[in-house]
């Protein structure tokens, strides 16, 4: 997989300030740049997916706990902690999209 070049060039016709300041990415000075900035938006985008997964990880974890400390009473109830595995395991699979795309870059 590699990224849209649309949305690449999307990105490169902002203004240098603002790529600079969103991405903390330097001036764009020749056609190899191109590369790097794709793969430096690639790594941004497993970095903020990965911090993402962490918080989403630690607040399924406290809800976990919440629901353990409760009795059970109904069936509902576990119905309602199966879903978090679900937004788990497709929260992996994305991030094993991107690892495949920084890998192809």
């Amino acid at each position: 997989m590699t990224a849209n070049p649309q949305s690449v060039a999307s990105i490169i016709s902002l203004p240098q300030s603002v790529l600079y300041e969103k991405f903390s990415i330097p001036r764009i000075r020749g056609s190899n740049d191109l590369s790097n900035l794709q793969s430096n938006l690639l790594e941004k985008i497993q970095q903020s997916h990965n911090q993402l997964f962490k918080r989403i990880q630690s607040h399924l974890y406290q809800v976990n706990i919440k629901n353990t400390k409760k009795k059970k009473r109904s069936n509902q109830s576990n119905v309602r902690r199966k879903q978090p595995v679900k937004l788990i395991k497709c929260l992996k699979k994305t991030a094993s999209q991107i690892n495949q795309m920084l890998s192809a870059s």
